[in-house]
């Protein structure tokens, strides 16, 4: 991926991380000469390859895109919390999005947001913990997804948590060729993050996980 960056730049490219969550990045490139461009993508490094999917996004008005309305909620700088007890991250966790834009299927005239991911985490009172992730992106009808299901075991110490998993699975799909869908259980390794909570400012409960790669908040599901 860092020549693929490196060749981004020297085209006259802004590249920029937007999301970060376990072993998937979530990015966008940017330019305003010769004229205005903008890219949405990611990519997730396997042991046998790397899968990148990315797709540009069109201006409104365009003929193979259409508005959609979506709000998103904006994180307060209010005090954060960093303690040690399980009860505060017991419960259910939830971060995502999609696309402004959607793509038109000409001959269905079905409509599909051109990029959306959702992430989840589960913590439970008795030390169980279930990741599970999901990323799309459409181009042209054709769906690419990036499925993955890892549970296991989870230890606090203070401001840190260690996850201990029992299952990895990932899944990687192509609608328009299903020929090249692939699943594999990956490998299990334990990893330790840090983590706190915070409140937005309508009230609402968040839980922010940090690695080497960044930081990334899950809002506490209803």
């Amino acid at each position: 991926m860092q020549q693929v960056q490196s060749n981004l730049l020297a085209k006259g490219w802004t590249y920029e991380v937007g999301e970060r969550n376990d072993d998937i990045t979530v990015f966008s490139v940017l330019r305003d000469t010769p004229k205005r461009q903008g890219i949405l993508g990611f990519f997730a490094a396997t042991d046998d390859a790397m899968i990148l999917a990315w797709t540009e996004i069109l201006p409104a008005g365009a003929k193979r895109a259409i508005e959609n309305n979506f709000e998103t909620e904006k994180i307060a700088q209010s005090p954060t919390h960093r303690r040690g007890g399980s009860g505060e991250i017991v419960g259910t966790w939830t971060n995502g999005g999609m696309s402004l834009l959607l793509e038109r299927n000409t001959v269905t005239g079905a409509t599909t947001p051109l990029n959306g991911s959702t992430f989840k985490y589960v913590f439970t009172a008795d030390g169980n913990f279930e990741a599970i992730g999901l990323i799309q992106s459409t181009v042209y009808g054709c769906t690419t997804s990036l499925f993955n299901d890892k549970r296991g075991k989870y230890e606090i110490n203070g401001s840190q948590i260690t996850l201990v998993p029992s299952k990895n699975f990932w899944r990687n799909t192509y609608s328009c060729s299903p020929q090249s869908n692939k699943e594999r259980d990956y490998v299990l390794e334990r990893e330790t993050i840090e983590w706190r909570t915070k409140t937005n400012e309508y009230g609402k409960s968040y839980i922010c996980l940090a690695n080497a790669k960044g930081e990334s908040c899950y809002r506490r599901a209803q």
